[in-house]
């Protein structure tokens, strides 16, 4: 019969190095497959011996090395039945040994990362539900906002709703603005607005497989401040009472700054893929009412100046 080499374990430098490195018992137990009584005794001097495996377990866990972690090698000692599979002193009584706890997980181990798959798939399962809970079978909502708005300016927003090739209803969208932003008009028009709780409505056909658009034009108030977070809400109310309404995703927010909302990259200027951009994002915005006029003497022009006292743009003197 062969038997594993053991170590003299020093439980000092066990404990210390734990503690450098931030990990707990519990942690190391699992590590190495035996119970925090163990390490605790290992720690504490009571199993002052270890085998070669387990402490080549420990010394990985903790990033040393072996010769770090022990302070001598006993050859052809046989190893004890406890909880740890370490051989008691002569001079010591064995501890009683605890039961480890059974379970039909796998033990962790950087060997085999193939064990997290359950996890990762079971996270990714919950990610799935939530997301299409939020957004209801067969419907998606999604908001096409400015990242950043002018003071005292209009800007626009579009709410994308899709169904799926199965899908068609008629259903309501309920889109709520903040407290410093003022709708003014809306392609397809809505049909309701409530000024105190700033929240507009539409009622409209959503088409299977098709792309069904409700935009709209909001202006910022004059007092609101650079750095001011504006944040937007919206939901469909599809069925009956009582059903899931789907949350409008997509960008939820936008920041007031000293920057033309079409300037993306905030750089003083509108360039030919921005102003490109715009005309993709709202292609029939003349039925919308915006206005490009100033987008493109922007365009046109090197740079552009906000003033925040006047609220106006100035472009090179034109």
């Amino acid at each position: 019969m062969e038997f594993d080499p053991t170590f003299n374990i020093d439980g000092d430098k066990l404990r210390k190095l734990r503690e450098k490195n931030k990990v707990t018992q519990l942690y190391l137990a699992t590590v190495v497959g035996v119970t925090t009584e163990t390490i605790s005794r290992w720690e504490n001097r009571r199993y002052p011996t270890i085998k070669k495996e387990n402490a080549l377990k420990l010394a990985e866990a903790l990033q040393v090395s072996l010769d770090e972690l022990v302070e001598s090698q006993i050859e052809g000692q046989m190893p004890s039945e406890d909880a740890g599979g370490e051989t008691p002193t002569p001079d010591q009584p064995a501890a009683i040994p605890l039961p480890e706890a059974k379970s039909g997980w796998p033990r962790p181990s950087r060997r085999h990362p193939l064990i997290l798959l359950p996890l990762l798939l079971g996270m990714s399962f919950l990610a799935w539900q939530f997301f299409f809970k939020a957004q209801s079978p067969g419907f998606t909502a999604t908001r096409h906002l400015p990242d950043h708005v002018l003071s005292g300016q209009v800007f626009p927003v579009l709410i994308e709703v899709i169904a799926d090739e199965s899908k068609s209803a008629t259903l309501m969208l309920r889109e709520s603005l903040p407290e410093q932003c003022l709708p003014l008009a809306a392609t397809p028009p809505f049909i309701g607005q409530n000024e105190e709780v700033h929240l507009i409505k539409w009622i409209g056909k959503v088409e299977a497989s098709g792309r069904n658009h409700f935009a709209y034009l909001a202006k910022v108030n004059e007092k609101a401040q650079p750095g001011k977070r504006l944040f937007f809400a919206g939901s469909l109310i599809i069925g009956k009472q009582g059903d899931d309404e789907p949350k409008v995703a997509g960008d939820q927010e936008t920041e007031v700054t000293l920057f033309h909302w079409a300037d993306k990259n905030r750089d003083n200027r509108i360039d030919d893929y921005e102003l490109l951009s715009v005309y993709e994002l709202f292609p029939n915005f003349r039925e919308l009412g915006l206005d490009l006029t100033e987008i493109e003497k922007i365009w046109a022009s090197r740079k552009y100046h906000w003033n925040n006292e006047t609220k106006i743009i100035e472009t090179n003197g034109k």
